[in-house]
C-alpha cells in the first residue's frame, strides 16, 4: 500500500488491475477517481460467466451468478485482513466488503468479443 501510495505522484486516475489489493484504496486517500481494469469478461461478476476459478464456461446463467454470491463472501473474507492492514497504514477506516473497494465502480473490460 505505502509504495504504491508513494510512486502516485500528482496522479489524476488510479488504474488497478489483475490482483492489485492496494489502488482502489490509495485513489480513496487522495481524493481521486479509481478504475478497475480486467481482461476477460469472466472476471466481471453476472450470468453470463461463472466466477474465473470455475473450469466450465456452460453453465446456465442463474448457476453462474449463484457461484458469484458463494465466491463473494468467502473472497472477502480470505482479503479482508490484508487489505484492512493497508488502508490502516493510509489513515483510512476498515471494510467490511474489500471485494465492492477493489471493483470500483468504473471497471474497464480490455477482452476482445470474438475470443
Amino acid at each position: 500500500f505505502a509504495s504504491l501510495a508513494s510512486s502516485a505522484g500528482d496522479a489524476d486516475l488510479i488504474v488497478g488491475a489483475g490482483v492489485q489489493l492496494a489502488a482502489s484504496s490509495v485513489a480513496e486517500q487522495r481524493d481521486i477517481p479509481y478504475a478497475s481494469a480486467v481482461f476477460c469478461p469472466c472476471a466481471v461478476p453476472s450470468g453470463a460467466a461463472p466466477p474465473p476459478a470455475v473450469k466450465t464456461q456452460a453453465l446456465p446463467a442463474w448457476v453462474n451468478r449463484l457461484l458469484w454470491d458463494l465466491a463473494g463472501p468467502v473472497s472477502a473474507l480470505a482479503l479482508r485482513s490484508p487489505i484492512n492492514r493497508g488502508r490502516a497504514q493510509l489513515g483510512l477506516r476498515p471494510l467490511d466488503n474489500p471485494l465492492a473497494q477493489i471493483a470500483g465502480d468504473l471497471i474497464l473490460v480490455a477482452a476482445d468479443r470474438d475470443l
